[in-house]
């Protein structure tokens, strides 16, 4: 976000890293279109089935016991 800031008024990436949150999206390229789109008065294509081309995202929950594991690997 400080990449941002450099180019940007901070309200203006205030306002689309909240929205960004509301829309649970992560990331700096997000953000950046969130932030381009507002500025320039249009919506925001962040519909994945419009990019059939990007390999879909898959974020699991993290579980304890994969910590456990990693730190046993460490000791052995």
């Amino acid at each position: 976000m400080l990449r941002l800031l450099e180019d940007f008024p901070e309200r203006q990436v205030t306002a689309a890293v909240q929205d960004a949150v509301k829309r649970r999206l992560i990331g700096f390229d997000a953000v950046k279109h969130l932030l381009l789109a507002r500025i320039e008065r249009r919506p925001a294509h962040l519909d994945l089935s419009r990019y059939p081309h990007l390999p879909r995202p898959f974020v699991a929950a993290t579980r304890s016991a994969d910590y456990a594991t990693l730190l046993a690997v460490g000791h052995g």
